[in-house]
């Protein structure tokens, strides 16, 4: 048998994850060691790896992978400063349909390792508050929108990003842009139809039809992961255009 004292992520991360113990001086004085038992497939499943757990203070969990892009930018933008540089890890849930596997498995490795309720943090889009009801929120929990982050957004930057993306062919105003976040269903769970996103590409085809113009030759704003994010961010440039959510979330993480 072979004993590896590391601070490696390398040694770390290529081990199963119930081989590896954590160790650390109490403020009594005395040795804790802590262990997991027996989750080993959190990085397919969280698409995070054995130090990402062991070595961070804070966890800050998000819903997809446009909020893997959006939220750390978000953050610098907030704080000056990355999530990683104030030791906060993000966790991508996968999904609303993984939310009961997976908060399972965050929760068993972060008990494990004995890291507290305190130091993981949600931040969903407001409908996954109807998805997982109001008997298993905690106050470490934020959820943004009327339904999603999208229509949380300021009419004045939906204006700006979409004459941007639309220069030449369509133009926009601030009017039109809150007439269809009125058609978003509030405080209850709805069909995706009816989020403010699939509600704005809708209102892009009829008003280019409107016009005259072709809808097959239309280029649809993007909707998921890194070039979603891009789009959201065109002139997100001040703390004040950070919806509201998001930076008390950011401040609860901070604390």
């Amino acid at each position: 048998q072979t004993i590896i004292s590391t601070h490696s992520t390398i040694f770390i991360d290529k081990s199963s994850l119930n081989t590896i113990n954590s160790v650390k001086q109490k403020n009594d004085g005395y040795t804790e060691i802590n262990y997991c038992k027996d989750i080993t497939s959190i990085y397919s499943s969280l698409n995070v790896k054995n130090s990402d757990f062991l070595f961070y203070d804070k966890f800050l969990v998000v819903e997809g992978d446009t909020e893997q892009y959006l939220i750390p930018r978000l953050f610098e933008i907030y704080t000056g400063k990355s999530l990683l540089s104030n030791n906060i890890q993000l966790i991508n849930m996968q999904g609303k349909n993984k939310w009961v596997n997976n908060k399972k498995i965050i929760d068993k490795i972060l008990g494990d390792f004995k890291k507290s309720d305190d130091q993981v943090f949600y931040l969903f889009d407001n409908d996954m508050s109807f998805e997982i009801g109001k008997a298993v929120m905690t106050e470490n929990m934020f959820f943004v929108g009327n339904q999603d982050i999208e229509d949380a957004i300021d009419n004045k930057i939906w204006v700006s990003n979409l004459n941007h993306y639309y220069n030449g062919v369509l133009e926009f105003n601030v009017e039109e842009v809150q007439s269809w976040k009125e058609l978003v269903p509030l405080e209850a769970k709805c069909n995706d139809h009816e989020k403010f996103y699939p509600i704005l590409n809708r209102k892009i085809k009829d008003k280019l039809k409107n016009l005259g113009g072709d809808i097959d030759q239309l280029k649809r704003i993007p909707s998921k992961g890194i070039e979603s994010a891009d789009f959201l961010l065109l002139n997100i440039n001040e703390l004040d255009d950070i919806p509201f959510e998001i930076r008390e979330a950011f401040d609860k993480v901070l604390e």
